[in-house]
């Protein structure tokens, strides 16, 4: 939506070749900050009554070959892997 608003093509603007690889200890600090700052913003948002709400969310990224998973709360993934009948990949 941001490409769009400034006026930019959508076609051909997600290119995760051209991503920069992040350390691991950089993307994990990343994405804790993303929840940190999505729960806080949600208790501030006083149009949202969260007293007995619970929290969970899971996030799977893949990024140069490298799968990495953030959960919170209780929920888990569950990675599988689909194979031929011939037992290929």
């Amino acid at each position: 939506e941001s490409l769009k608003a400034e006026g930019k093509p959508l076609k051909g603007s997600f290119k995760p070749s051209e991503w920069p690889l992040v350390p691991t200890d950089d993307y994990e600090r990343v994405c804790s900050n993303a929840f940190i700052e999505c729960n806080s913003k949600m208790h501030k948002d006083t149009s949202l009554d969260d007293r007995l709400s619970g929290t969970t969310a899971i996030v799977a990224t893949f990024h140069f070959g490298r799968m990495t998973v953030f959960n919170v709360g209780d929920s888990r993934a569950i990675v599988g892997q689909q194979k031929g009948d011939d037992g290929s990949n």
